[in-house]
C-alpha cells in the first residue's frame, strides 16, 4: 500500500492550517481578493459560457457542417466533434473541458480521445484575451497576434498529441438533459472553479509575503503565472520590457496554470491530469518559441529580449518529451 500521497496531503494540510493560524490576515486578504475576482470577473464572464455551451454543444453535435471534415482532419479529431473544438476555442478555459467531459460521460467520445482533445480544445478564449490582455499593450493589435500564436500552438499540439488512430465520434444514444439539470451542473462546476481560484489566490498571497519577494521581479511573475493565469497576466504590467511581457503572456495563455488544470479536472473528471499538464507544457514551449521570434518584428530593439540558450534548451526538452510521448503512445496502441 502506497503511503507517500496520504503523507504529502497530511503535511500540506498541516502547513495550511499553521499558516491560517499564524498568518491569518494574509490568507484572509488573498481569499478576499479571490472572492472579489470571482464575483465581478469570473462569474459574469464564464458562467454564461458554461451554461450556454451545454446547449450549443448538444445542438451542434446533430448538425453536419460543410467543410467540417477538413477541420476534423486538420486537428486530428473524430468526425462530428468539431462543435467541441469550436466551443472550446471560443468559450475559453475551462468551457472546452466541460464539453469534452460531457461527451466522454455520454459515450460520444472515447476516454483516449478525450484525454488527447482536452489539451488543445481547452484554450484561452477571446473574452479573456481582449478583456484583460489588451490593457497590457499600447497597440490594440497585439492581443490579436497573441491569439493567433495561441491558436497555432493548439493546432500544432493537436497534430502531435498522439499517434493513436482517431476513433469514430458516436452520435447515437444521445442523452438529453433538461434545462434545470444543465443549470445545476453549471452551478456545480462554477462552484468548483471559484473554490480553486480562492485556494490558489490564498496560496499565492502567502508565498508572496514569505518567500517570493526574495526572487527577482520577473521570476516572481513567472511563478505566479504558472500557478494562476489571470493573476500572472495582470502581474505582467510590472515588466517594462514589452518583448518580455509579450513572451511571458503567450506562455501563460498556452500553459493555463495549475489553477486552470485543477479547474479542468473538475469540469472533466475523466481526464488524466498528468497527461493534460504535460501536453500543456509542450504547447507552452511552442508558444514561447513562436512569440520569441515574433517579438523581434513588432517591438523596437530596446524592448525585445534575447534568450538563445533558453530557446535551444527548450527545443531540446520539447524534443525529448515529444519523442517519449510518441513512443509511449505507440506502445499503448500495440498492446491494445
Amino acid at each position: 500500500m502506497k503511503t507517500g500521497v496520504p503523507r504529502m496531503r497530511l503535511v500540506f494540510a498541516a502547513l495550511g492550517l499553521a499558516v491560517m493560524i499564524l498568518d491569518g490576515k494574509t490568507a484572509l486578504q488573498g481569499a478576499s481578493s479571490a472572492i472579489e475576482i470571482c464575483l465581478y470577473t469570473v462569474l459574469p464572464t464564464l458562467f454564461p459560457f458554461i451554461f450556454l455551451s451545454s446547449f450549443l454543444t448538444e445542438a451542434l453535435l446533430s448538425l453536419n457542417f460543410k467543410g467540417s471534415h477538413s477541420i476534423c482532419k486538420m486537428f486530428n479529431i473524430p468526425q462530428g466533434s468539431e462543435a467541441i473544438l469550436l466551443t472550446g476555442l471560443i468559450g475559453g478555459y475551462p468551457v472546452g473541458a466541460r464539453c469534452i467531459g460531457e461527451a466522454v460521460s455520454n459515450g460520444h467520445l472515447s476516454s483516449t480521445d478525450g484525454d488527447r482533445m482536452v489539451i488543445f480544445c481547452n484554450a484561452a478564449g477571446p473574452s479573456f484575451l481582449f478583456g484583460i490582455i489588451s490593457n497590457l499593450f499600447e497597440h490594440h493589435w497585439v492581443p490579436w497576434i497573441l491569439w493567433g500564436i495561441h491558436l497555432l500552438s493548439c493546432l500544432s499540439i493537436s497534430r502531435m498529441a498522439s499517434t493513436q488512430p482517431v476513433s469514430h465520434f458516436t452520435s447515437q444514444s444521445r442523452i438529453h438533459q433538461s434545462t434545470t439539470e444543465k443549470l445545476r451542473k453549471s452551478v456545480q462546476i462554477m462552484g468548483e472553479i471559484c473554490g480553486w481560484i480562492i485556494l490558489m489566490r490564498t496560496f499565492i498571497a502567502v508565498i508572496n509575503k514569505w518567500c517570493l519577494w526574495i526572487l527577482p521581479k520577473s521570476i516572481q511573475i513567472l511563478i505566479t503565472g504558472i500557478l494562476e493565469l489571470s493573476n500572472g497576466c495582470l502581474s505582467l504590467a510590472g515588466i517594462n520590457n514589452h518583448g518580455m511581457r509579450f513572451v511571458l503572456c503567450s506562455v501563460f495563455l498556452s500553459f493555463g496554470g495549475l489553477c486552470i488544470a485543477l479547474q479542468t479536472q473538475s469540469a472533466a473528471p475523466s481526464i488524466h491530469l498528468v497527461h493534460y499538464i504535460s501536453g500543456k507544457f509542450l504547447q507552452a514551449i511552442i508558444s514561447f518559441l513562436l512569440s520569441y521570434v515574433i517579438q523581434h518584428f513588432i517591438f523596437p530593439n530596446d524592448h525585445t529580449v534575447y534568450f538563445p540558450w533558453l530557446c535551444l534548451s527548450l527545443t531540446a526538452v520539447f524534443t525529448i518529451i515529444f519523442v517519449y510521448r510518441k513512443r509511449k503512445s505507440k506502445i499503448r496502441v500495440e498492446i491494445f
